[in-house]
Parts: structure tokens; sequence; C-alpha cells
């Protein structure tokens, strides 16, 4: 197998030197998979076209491996003449999820020719705007934030992300983040911190919902229907941040796995340590977040934010 290989690379559409990447494992070994390229000039990975007689790369996307180049796939119908065509594949326009003009590389193309696209700057996954061709939108929404209405204009862009976002705690992760609306119709913002679709609390002020099929509600105002006052809530939220920051030092983690519990005991006893010290040494918003996952709300136990309780 050859080391070097040259060819059009259907990520920069250029020209260029491909070099084999060191790869490991059992189907790599046995050859059963196809070898992966990197691009010299984009640093992308590729993958050699299966067209037959074909010397050009295909690309290597997340999840998968393309078949065919984009020139046997006709998505372009040369690779110097077709300029039009190469350029509305890696445009620049504007992004819904950053604000900043910045190239919008194509991801995935379905059999439909629907493009998913990639910004550049953020690295956020956007979808074309049906509305205009200045920007994009975010991939839960076919419009651009300028169309839905949410933006005036584009080259305000700290204005921008201060109107389209809110600051509250948030139910998933239980830290106070920006919120991001992704969808005005439906009312869905995104945390940006733990990155999970959030709601306004139809109940509070203070905290984004988690929306089911049952309606929506916040962790805050859960707590207090269950008798707790405004008080421990915050109270709460000050000892899971001052919990967090000890997460951040290797030396309490190292602590935390070794320390004796009822619950460590047991796990031992029935030979499951292995689940027992992932959840013990698993950041406590995380846990938060699965527990709410599981219907588990664990930020209304006694002795949260303790890994062994």
């Amino acid at each position: 197998m050859e080391n070097e290989k040259e060819g059009n690379c259907s990520w920069c559409f250029s020209r260029h030197k491909q070099f084999l990447l060191k790869t490991k494992g059992i189907r790599r070994a046995l050859k059963i998979c196809r070898p992966i390229y990197q691009c010299n000039n984009c640093r992308r990975e590729t993958v050699v076209c299966f067209k037959r007689g074909c010397e050009d790369f295909a690309r290597r996307v997340p999840g998968r491996c393309e078949i065919h180049c984009y020139l046997h796939r006709g998505l372009i119908s040369s690779w110097e003449d077709d300029k039009c065509n190469l350029d509305s594949y890696n445009a620049s326009k504007y992004c819904s999820y950053c604000y900043e003009k910045a190239e919008q590389c194509t991801v995935t193309i379905s059999e439909l020719k629907i493009k998913t696209f990639i910004c550049q700057n953020c690295y956020e996954r956007t979808n074309k705007c049906k509305e205009c061709d200045e920007g994009v939108s975010n991939i839960l929404s076919s419009k651009c934030s300028k169309c839905q209405g949410l933006i005036e204009d584009w080259s305000q862009k700290e204005k921008n992300k201060a109107i389209t976002c809110a600051v509250k705690t948030c139910s998933w992760c239980l830290n106070t983040s920006r919120h991001a609306i992704r969808l005005v119709d439906k009312n869905i913002f995104q945390c940006l911190s733990c990155y999970i679709e959030t709601t306004p609390c139809p109940e509070c002020d203070d905290c984004m919902a988690i929306t089911t099929m049952f309606g929506s509600s916040c962790a805050k105002c859960k707590l207090l229907k269950e008798g707790q006052s405004n008080e421990e809530w915050q109270q709460m939220l000050e000892k899971l941040r001052n919990h967090c920051k000890k997460y951040q030092s290797l030396d309490f983690l190292k602590e935390e796995a070794r320390r004796s519990s009822k619950y460590r005991d047991e796990a031992l006893k029935e030979g499951c340590i292995c689940p027992n010290l992932i959840l013990v040494l698993m950041h406590p918003r995380r846990r938060v977040y699965v527990g709410m996952i599981l219907g588990i709300s664990v930020s209304k136990v006694e002795c949260f934010p303790d890994g062994h309780a």
C-alpha cells in the first residue's frame, strides 16, 4: 500500500498529495476497510474514490466514508472549470450560531442534494436558509436568524448575540449560562453550557425548563412544589458550584475513587465497582443531566452533590 498518493481532494477541490494515516485495529490490519489519507493542503481526511480507474479522493465525514469523489457523484462537472459549482460547496455566509461571516463547509449531501454545512468559525452544523443567500440557519431551523426576525443586521455581532440569548439557570446542568434561541415559533432555546434544548419556564423567570410530552417545568419550580424554600434552592446551587471546583483537582478525584462508602462497599461485594466509579468520578453537572434523562431529580437528594450518595 502506497504511503503517498496524489489526486483531487473533494474537500478543498484542488490537486495535492494525500498521505496515508497510520491506523490501528484488527479491521485495518486485515485490510477489510478503506485506507484513510490526509490531504496535504486542507488537512482533512480522505479515501480513494471507488470508481474504477479514478485516482481522486472522496471525503471521510463523521460516521462514514463517502463512496465516490465529487466528480463521480455528479456534484461537479469538472475539477478545473466548474468554478461556480465548486464555490457553492464552501461558500462564506453569516452563521446563525456565532454571527460571524465564515466559510460554511459542506459536510453531507443527501440523495435529494440537500446540503448540511459546518461553520469553520464555531464548528456548529448549519443549514441553507430557504429565504436568503446571505446567511445559514441553525440545524433545527430552515431560516437564518435575520429571516426569522431575531436580528436586524449581521454587522452588529455583539448586539446580535445579546438579543438572542437569555442568561438563566439550566434545568439540565444547573449551570447559570446563556441560552440561545433556536426556534422562534416553538420557543426553543439551547443551553450553551450543556447544549441541550430548553424553553422558558412558564412559572418563574429564573430558570429554563425542560420540555416533555407532558409539558414543561424547571428544576427550581419542582423543588418549590415539594416544600423547599427559595433560600434552600440558592444554597444548593452555591454548594454545587463549590463542589464543581473540587473536580478540577486530580488529587481530589483520586481521593473520591478510594473513599469508602456504603454504596462503594456494596458495589465491591457485587462485583460492580466500575459502574460505581464512573458515577463517583462523573462531573456533578453531568450527573444531574444523566439523572434528568432517567427521570431522577438528583438535586433534591439531601446529600447532593456527593458522588458516593
